[in-house]
């Protein structure tokens, strides 16, 4: 089959961790239990579609009050009380009062040493003309600026590998933990040398398990 598949997201925590175990994620990847058709429910997914409706209707609070009495009847308890309190942070926050116009969120791939690296953000929208491609960072745990900094500059690698420019100030990860922006204060030229040597890590092990 082919090899491994993983996202922007998880290459960033792999890098930020690198002594993380990532056999069990490759061995669920390569051999999936029971159905593998089956779709997974993103924990965070109504807080989110929440607010990409809440732009997409130029910033309308009645969208995020139809939200929110929609999420309360989540029958998880943990899940319902975790979604309800992203999206209290984001309408208290300086973000819901940003002009951002939801856009096609298109995705983008990009191989390195037999790793491929997807990226499929959360959002992308256009603000004050200019493309911004927007991660959310919902638990309740506030992503700590190296974490953040690896996600924008992992985007931006594989941005670039599809002949995409983007600034600094262009990627982001929006933490509805405590209703702010996180971005990288400029590209590290190194993201794609240590890319390169993790991503040949795991293709061994991709071969192992």
């Amino acid at each position: 089959m082919a090899g491994p598949r993983l996202t922007v997201k998880s290459v960033a925590d792999i890098l930020l961790n690198p002594k993380s175990n990532t056999t069990t994620v490759l061995h669920d990847q390569k051999y999936p239990a029971g159905n593998p058709q089956k779709f997974r429910t993103p924990y965070y997914q109504g807080s989110i579609a929440a607010v990409r409706q809440y732009y997409a209707s130029a910033n309308d609070t009645k969208i995020l009050a139809h939200w929110r009495n929609k999420l309360l009847s989540i029958k998880n308890e943990a899940r319902r009380a975790n979604n309800v309190r992203a999206l209290d942070v984001f309408a208290a926050s300086p973000l819901a009062k940003r002009k951002l116009s939801p856009t096609t969120n298109r995705r983008y791939l990009a191989t390195i040493n037999g790793v491929a690296i997807s990226l499929s953000a959360d959002m992308q929208a256009m603000e004050s003309g200019v493309l911004k491609v927007v991660y959310f960072h919902c638990r309740a745990v506030p992503l700590e600026p190296s974490a953040a900094d690896l996600i924008t500059n992992v985007a931006n690698w594989v941005l670039h590998a599809n002949s995409v420019v983007a600034t600094p100030m262009q990627i982001e990860v929006m933490d509805l933990c405590v209703g702010r922006t996180l971005r990288a204060s400029a590209w590290n030229a190194s993201t794609q040398k240590s890319l390169a040597a993790r991503a040949q890590a795991i293709a061994q092990l991709w071969m192992q398990i």
